[in-house]
């Protein structure tokens, strides 16, 4: 596996994580796991394991229990407000709060099933899901955060394969988020666990990187403390690729683009491509049309494409799918922010779920993937709502009044309890708007060859929109002077520049036949015409 020099190794929970053979380090010398005692007849979280581990590991649950993973929210550093998944909204299935046992299949702990959950009980963090190497230990989808089928795994299996997080480790959640594969990111979806080198040149056979190479912890003083984040941050996202790459990594003029452009803006030249759609548009208010059996019973009405995505459901409305977008383009600085229950949703706007900040001359043009939800509002007070969607424990039972949109299908009754769960009053009726989460796109990062090339952007039906990006008139004139045809050799010219790649590197050609090498730092002379297998050219002194 290659990966950066310095990401050899983590140290995690104790356990050295440098290949597949590691040891539990205790008060009594050093414990084989593979020797582990047949003591697992189920597992609800480390409280399993401090029988025999006491205190082992107590200092890495301290960390666990500070970290996002765990709690769920945080300070934004921009804007000073309260951030993170238990605190906010978004567009895909809109909130946590009420939702528990639902969204929480994704909490890196078991029994979240309502707000009574304990963030301080130690005993229900779950190492398994980032740490299970066998593959065969998963959560339950609606179980809050439990094991799936957990009465009938082989737990002393998953104990032996403990493992350094893996693709598939941190794909159970992040390829999945917003209810589903690609729903939410567009480069990261199922298709990233065994990607091809062309969909991901980092991840790909050849390399054959995880997450945590670039989403490196501090293996020394936080290695549950993982980077990156969609929130406000010190560093624009292109951090990430200069620790390696630097932030001069081609040489010569390309290195003038790294200064105002982002590395993911030409490297990754499309998302959603690697052969599975990403969804682009969720309409929440067709749902509800279900199918009369004609016995007073209803079933969910369920609509998939050609490529077997659903494109309708009673429960959750109205999608779009698309496969290898091309990207928008915005200026982004690293700082984020986002829309709040307080809110104001005004007649005819677009409401913007996140935004990214960012001018020109503050941050770098950067790919994102827009998504566009029509989400519901409470109309009677012009703000956002948090809908009840899934029923709880009570509900299904019948002790508990149904109010749960997939039980009652009734949208007030739904944001009723749903703002009830946050301390809000539904005053109503439902409302519709319009509104808009833009993803910066990191993964699925494409090798040098099939980077974006200087045409794609450089012409006036090009990539980019200059003059929405800020640039004056005339300088967008220039900018998109170039056209495909306009090239030196079978390359195209842009801005009076040309990149040959391994050739010659980058030439400044106005004025060719004498052409400007930036590799050998002097003008060459080369003839019209000639036979590009070999020729000579003439150099100036």
């Amino acid at each position: 596996m290659n990966k950066c020099p310095k990401l050899i190794s983590l140290l995690v929970g104790g356990i050295i994580l440098g290949n597949s053979l590691f040891g539990i380090y205790v008060d009594d010398g050093v414990f084989d796991v593979d020797d582990h005692p047949n003591l697992f007849s189920g597992y609800t979280g480390y409280g399993s394991c401090t029988g025999c581990h006491q205190d082992d590991f107590q200092s890495h649950v301290t960390e666990i229990m500070a970290s996002k993973h765990w709690t769920w929210e945080g300070t934004d550093s921009y804007t000073g407000n309260d951030i993170g998944k238990i605190n906010m909204v978004n567009n895909y299935c809109v909130a946590v709060p009420s939702n528990e046992p639902r969204c929480t299949s994704c909490h890196i702990g078991i029994g979240w099933s309502d707000d009574t959950f304990d963030k301080t009980n130690e005993a229900a963090i779950d190492c398994l899901v980032c740490h299970d190497g066998t593959g065969t230990y998963q959560k339950n989808p609606t179980g809050a955060g439990a094991p799936l089928n957990g009465d009938t795994l082989d737990y002393q299996a998953i104990m032996r394969s403990f493992q350094t997080p893996d693709r598939d480790n941190c794909g159970a959640c992040h390829f999945f988020g917003g209810g589903g594969d690609a729903v939410k990111h567009g480069t990261l979806d199922s298709t990233m666990s065994t990607p091809s080198d062309a969909v991901d040149v980092h991840m790909g056979p050849t390399k054959d990187m995880t997450c945590v190479d670039c989403h490196v912890a501090d293996k020394d003083n936080a290695p549950h403390v993982i980077r990156g984040t969609r929130y406000s941050q010190p560093q624009n996202d292109a951090a990430l690729c200069q620790e390696c790459h630097t932030d001069a990594p081609h040489g010569g003029f390309m290195d003038v683009h790294a200064q105002k452009i982002a590395c993911q803006t030409c490297h990754i030249p499309t998302f959603a491509r690697g052969g599975k759609a990403t969804k682009m548009f969720w309409d929440w208010s067709t749902a509800g049309d279900r199918i009369d059996n004609g016995d007073e019973t209803f079933s969910d009405r369920v609509i998939t494409d050609a490529d077997g995505n659903v494109i309708y459901h009673s429960k959750k409305g109205t999608f779009i799918w698309e496969e290898n977008v091309v990207p928008e383009y915005t200026w982004f600085n690293g700082n984020v922010t986002h829309a709040t229950l307080d809110t104001p949703v005004i007649d005819g706007q677009i409401l913007k779920i996140n935004e990214l900040h960012g001018s020109m001359g503050d941050g770098k043009i950067f790919p994102i993937k827009r998504f566009i939800g029509i989400q519901p509002f409470d109309d009677g007070t012009d703000k956002l709502a948090v809908p009840h969607l899934f029923p709880t424990a009570g509900e299904k039972a019948g002790t508990d009044p149904k109010m749960a949109y997939w039980m009652k299908y009734d949208w007030d009754l739904a944001l009723e309890a749903g703002q009830a769960a946050v301390d809000r009053t539904y005053v109503g009726p439902v409302g519709w708007v319009t509104s808009e989460f833009s993803w910066i796109s990191n993964h699925m990062v494409a090798p040098a060859s099939d980077a974006v090339q200087c045409w794609e952007c450089h012409n006036p039906y090009g990539r980019l929109d200059f003059e929405a990006l800020g640039y004056e008139e005339s300088r967008v004139a220039s900018l998109t002077s170039i056209k495909a045809s306009e090239v030196w050799r079978g390359y195209p010219i842009a801005d009076g520049y040309v990149d040959t790649g391994d050739w010659m590197g980058v030439l400044h050609v106005a004025d060719s036949p004498w052409v400007y090498s930036f590799d050998m730092g002097k003008f060459v002379y080369i003839p019209e015409n000639v036979d590009l297998n070999g020729f000579w050219m003439y150099s100036m002194k």
